[in-house]
């Protein structure tokens, strides 16, 4: 321990012993980093920034704020401290509320700066987490300031300083961009929103922030083990909105947890949330998110880049290729003992199989008419199914192959490096697309927007397929029953069951781009209507409280 945080930590036992205590808590710090050079980066959902501020930054922060301040100032996020250091010194009569949502940051910051002298005198207090709600409440005055990159990384809880807070509040775990409108979504039926890191926090800190914050419910993308039962125990009604592939079936529940709920977007997979013990399982669709996905009209620069015949945005599947494969043979290896030489040949004639038919899974009867009581051996043992992994490398070879067949239409293709392996057979690789920026312009600069799914997800409509339509693009989907379900195909959505079937319909759109947008204008009508986030999470909130009214 550096002398300098060894110096903080005891002024801030002396002036504010809870926090003192919190920030010994254990926590993941693994999304900080520093160089070699010395330079501080922050991952945030899979991207690294600069976590330093600039001196410009800096000072544009500040502004407003001088020698003459005698009020209480309040820091939202402290960072890696650099703001709060300079508030200090420009402002040495006024007392800094300094609030950080990050117990790491917030960790890092004591090591970097020394704040003896203002923590002794009462001139610098600081806050953590769901400590942000009673100082909302409270009244934060009119001097306050906020941290240029985390104002942005703390959506929710920028919000709550200029909204406020409602009665009703919910927590929202921290994940992917699918996060956004699901808390916007919840803020319009009337929630004041904060967010849960619960991957990262300890578990002292989470029913921390549940004691002060307490929240009517909490809602997550995609289920964490554990998170039902420690929920249910403080008498928090939790959701799980199931909406990416799970390679492990969930554990099974260590008690009873009649306020919990499932909702799925694979009908597939509501047994083994069952076989889990949740009490409620229901399967809900994926939906589009109607603010960010708009028709856009592209300038000429924009045609340019983002105007296409046909396009497909999504990752090749190629990235993990060795690692599933690699998986694969520890899985069969431990299971019979066999060499390597042996697994990859059993490896090959599974995928030579299902290449012969890419329209239907069928990997699972492959390897169990193969390698009989393999798939089942694993299971037996918690394992992943080995067969997912071959669908994996099954599912890269069958977009690659797709967009390949394409090539007389001049397709590209948008996400990871992967696609360059089909750059030679007439693809044209465009890079990662900006979530919230590009894909619009992707999908109303293209005349024809394909959609390969997963190929062991052809029973599910995927995020692409309402996202292209609420855009007003016109979307040629992989045939399923639930896409059927969910729209008229010919009026609202057009489909293909096979790579023939693809080809032959692109060729048909391109010549008819008239009826490929009346079919795009009847789908995005068909999305605002019935197949919006905003509209799901009512559902949910429904589903919710028509089951507490009957437990009651």
């Amino acid at each position: 321990m550096t002398p300098i945080v060894s110096k903080n930590l005891q002024a801030l036992a002396s002036v504010q012993a809870s926090l003192h205590e919190r920030i010994h808590w254990p926590v993941e710090g693994d999304h900080l980093g520093q160089s070699p050079a010395g330079e501080w980066t922050l991952t945030h959902r899979g991207t690294r920034v600069p976590a330093m501020l600039t001196d410009q930054e800096i000072q544009r922060a500040c502004e407003g704020v001088g020698p003459e301040s005698r009020s209480t100032i309040f820091l939202f996020g402290v960072g890696l401290g650099e703001l709060l250091k300079a508030l200090l010194e420009r402002a040495p009569q006024a007392t800094v509320i300094a609030w950080e949502r990050d117990p790491w940051l917030l960790r890092q910051a004591l090591t970097l700066h020394d704040w003896v002298h203002p923590l002794i005198e009462n001139r610098l207090r600081f806050a953590l987490n769901a400590d942000l709600g009673p100082l909302v409440q409270s009244g934060l005055g009119k001097d306050v300031v906020f941290h240029p990159l985390l104002s942005r990384m703390y959506a929710n809880e920028f919000t709550l300083v200029h909204d406020g807070v409602k009665s009703n509040r919910v927590l929202v775990c921290c994940g992917s961009l699918f996060v956004d409108p699901l808390a916007s979504a919840l803020r319009k039926e009337g929630f004041s929103v904060l967010s849960l890191d619960s991957e990262r926090i300890s578990e002292e800190e989470t029913n921390q922030v549940i004691q002060t914050w307490n929240p009517a419910l909490l809602i997550g993308i995609n289920h964490k083990n554990g998170l039902a039962e420690f929920c249910e125990e403080r008498g928090v009604h939790s959701i799980f909105w199931e909406i990416d592939p799970a390679l492990n079936e969930p554990d099974a529940l260590r008690l009873h947890t009649p306020h919990s709920h499932i909702f799925t977007y694979r009908k597939g997979s509501m047994a083994a949330f069952e076989r889990a013990g949740f009490p409620n399982v229901s399967y809900l669709p994926l939906a589009a998110d109607e603010i960010k996905c708009k028709p856009q009209l592209l300038t000429s620069d924009q045609q340019i880049r983002y105007g296409a015949k046909v396009s497909f945005v999504g990752t090749s599947l190629l990235q993990n290729l060795e690692e599933f494969q690699q998986a694969f043979s520890r899985q069969h290896q431990a299971w019979q003992g066999t060499g390597a030489d042996q697994c990859g040949g059993l490896m090959q004639e599974v995928v030579r199989r299902q290449q012969a038919d890419l329209s239907h899974y069928s990997i699972p009867e492959h390897l169990d008419a193969l390698c009989p009581g393999f798939r089942l051996h694993c299971k037996q043992q918690a394992q992943i199914d080995p067969a997912l992994y071959l669908a994996e490398i099954s599912g890269s070879e069958k977009r690659l192959n797709y967009m390949a067949a394409l090539a007389p239409h001049e397709p590209v293709a948008w996400g990871d490096e992967g696609w360059r392996k089909v750059e030679p057979h007439g693809v044209r690789y465009m890079g990662p697309a900006l979530h919230n920026t590009e894909l619009p312009l992707i999908y109303c600069g293209s005349t024809i927007n394909v959609d390969i799914g997963r190929l062991y997800q052809n029973d599910i409509v995927t995020m692409r397929v309402f996202d292209i339509l609420a855009c007003g693009g016109f979307v040629l989907a992989e045939h399923s029953e639930a896409l059927s379900d969910l729209f008229e195909i010919g009026v609202e959505v057009e489909s293909y069951r096979t790579l023939g079937e693809l080809t032959s319909k692109v060729e048909y759109f391109l010549e008819h781009p008239e009826e490929a947008r009346t079919i795009a204008q009847r789908g995005r009508e068909s999305v605002l209507q019935r197949h919006t986030i905003r509209g799901r999470v009512a559902h949910m909130l429904d589903a919710v409280s028509a089951a507490s009214t009957m437990a009651a």
